[in-house]
Parts: structure tokens; sequence; C-alpha cells
């Protein structure tokens, strides 16, 4: 009631990120939570980069002009009391 589509996805995704261990997510601003930085890397990297989650894709040529390849990769934000010891590092790419 009284608010916007934006803001109520905000909320959702606050929430959620916050249930997930990254207490941090509450102060954040909702361009911070929703909107998406795009990173273009010559020749052929595209990397998006949300609070929540990371996708790289990647262009590749085929055997032929009319074929090619595109591989995605989606990595999502894991706290750091929820990542298995020894099997990832923790990188904070978000000062506090």
């Amino acid at each position: 009631p009284g608010g916007t589509i934006r803001g109520a996805i905000a909320r959702i995704v606050r929430e959620r990120g916050v249930d997930a261990g990254h207490d941090w997510f509450a102060s954040l601003d909702d361009g911070l939570l929703l909107d998406m930085s795009q990173y273009n890397l010559f020749p052929n990297l595209t990397v998006w980069v949300f609070a929540d989650m990371m996708q790289v894709v990647r262009a590749r040529p085929g055997a032929t002009p009319d074929q090619a390849f595109m591989d995605g990769s989606s990595f999502e934000r894991v706290a750091p009391r929820v990542a298995p010891p020894g099997r990832f590092s923790v990188v904070s790419l978000v000062s506090v």
C-alpha cells in the first residue's frame, strides 16, 4: 500500500540478503540492491554485477562463421558463515 513495485522488490531482496547472512544488505539503498552494473571486457566477455550475484557471459566462435557459442556462469554471494571451511575464499566487494 502506497509503495512502488521497485520498492517491494527491493524489500524482498534486502530481507533475503539479511536472512542469508549478509547483514550489510540492510544498509543498502534500493538502487544498490537492484541496479545492475555491466562491464564489457574486449573482445568477448561481459560481466553483470548485482548486490546478490554476478553473471559472466563469454562469446566464442564456432567451427564456421555461422556458428558461435555463448558460455554463461552465475555466481551467488555466499555469507562467510555459510561457506564450507577451506573450500572458498571470501572476498568483500563492498566496503561497509
